[in-house]
């Protein structure tokens, strides 16, 4: 088992351990189980078989990451042209509503709009439930006791 400890040992730090599906991601981990193995004192068979075992392991889980990419632009692309810019300017492209309502030519109310209606069709068809933006605050309307700082008269 990999630890912190284990880590450490081999003069990684845990921050540089971030195990994703990007491709460099992996090869960092692959160069990480590598020079892990180096450092026990077990046969060379053992220590072949489990760099092919990560190797294998990495390669399964970057051609599932594209597949899931592929099927993510597919699905975007049945969606309505500019609700699609909107999705892939602040998701993909990483631009704030503000940006991007700039460059789309609207107002931000717009993109926040197009956004949310987007990504509802999106999980629409991964069969996801409603699920809260990434950016966007709880919702505190109902449900709970609400105070007034208004004085009666």
């Amino acid at each position: 088992m990999i630890t912190l400890g284990s880590m450490t040992a081999v003069g990684m730090k845990k921050r540089e351990l971030e195990f994703s599906s990007h491709p460099g991601n992996l090869s960092l981990m692959r160069n990480f189980v590598r020079g892990f193995l180096d450092n026990l004192s077990i046969s060379e068979r053992d220590r072949t078989l489990m760099v092919l075992g990560v190797d294998e392991a990495c390669t399964n889980i970057i051609r599932h990451a594209y597949e899931l990419r592929d099927e993510l632009w597919d699905a975007l692309r049945t969606l309505p042209p500019k609700m699609r810019a909107a999705l892939v300017l602040r998701y993909f492209e990483d631009l704030t509503e503000a940006q991007t309502a700039h460059v789309l030519g609207c107002s931000i109310g717009t993109v926040k709009s197009q956004c949310s209606r987007g990504l509802e069709r999106l999980r629409a068809v991964y069969g996801l439930g409603a699920q809260p933006a990434p950016d966007a605050e709880p919702d505190h309307r109902g449900g709970g006791p609400q105070t007034s700082t208004r004085r009666s008269s």
